[in-house]
């Protein structure tokens, strides 16, 4: 159905889109579309009550657990998808037959192992037993009852065994933890049970705006 509206109820304020938006989204706009100067230069129509906004909680439980669903896989497949790009994951994950990979191999718990987002949240912890530095033998590595970051566990790894780990200087151990990937995602990663139970308990609207 199209609402036609008489020439006295189009009235315009003198605004445009674009002053009316945040910069990050006039960004997004402009590397998206064609024409986007244009349209942000037009101006915004004024509110009418032939076009009214809208905002109703959705009731049939059909929708919300089908929505609720497919928002967590996406979420979960998002944050999965991101952290593969982090360096970390490439050194680790991504090259499973890498010194430093059989050496975190041995260092995680077997639950870590099974399950890649309690294995990335493994990575922000302070958990990491660190590695005995004299007289250890990267075979069968001895582990101190000592734990801490990443970081450390990085640079006395290093430390334990410099033959096998001779790749990893420090700075590339930096460029680990500064990685805008791994870092960006630690608040979703290790607060992600948290936010899971914040979608579940979520009620879900339609909202519709002028």
């Amino acid at each position: 159905m199209k609402i036609r509206l008489k020439e006295s109820q189009i009235k315009y304020i003198q605004e445009a889109l674009g002053n009316d938006i945040p910069t990050y989204m006039k960004d997004i706009i402009q590397k998206r579309y064609t024409g986007a100067d244009e349209l942000l230069k037009k101006d915004i129509p004024k509110h009418t009550d032939v076009i009214p906004n809208v905002k109703v909680e959705v009731q049939d439980e059909n929708i919300t657990n089908r929505t609720i669903t497919e928002l967590i896989e996406y979420f979960s497949e998002n944050i999965i998808d991101q952290f593969t790009k982090s360096t970390i994951y490439k050194m680790y994950y991504g090259n499973p037959m890498s010194p430093l990979n059989i050496l975190l191999e041995k260092s995680l718990p077997q639950t870590m192992q099974e399950d890649s987002l309690k294995s990335f949240t493994w990575m922000y912890s302070k958990e990491f037993r660190l590695p005995i530095i004299k007289d250890n033998d990267f075979k069968n590595p001895i582990f101190s009852n000592n734990k801490s970051g990443l970081a450390t566990f990085l640079k006395m790894a290093v430390k334990a065994f410099p033959n096998e780990l001779n790749k990893i200087t420090d700075e590339i151990i930096n460029s680990i933890i500064t990685d805008k990937n791994f870092v960006g995602l630690r608040e979703p990663i290790v607060n992600y049970q948290t936010n899971i139970k914040k979608i579940r308990d979520s009620k879900l609207f339609l909202y519709i705006t002028d």
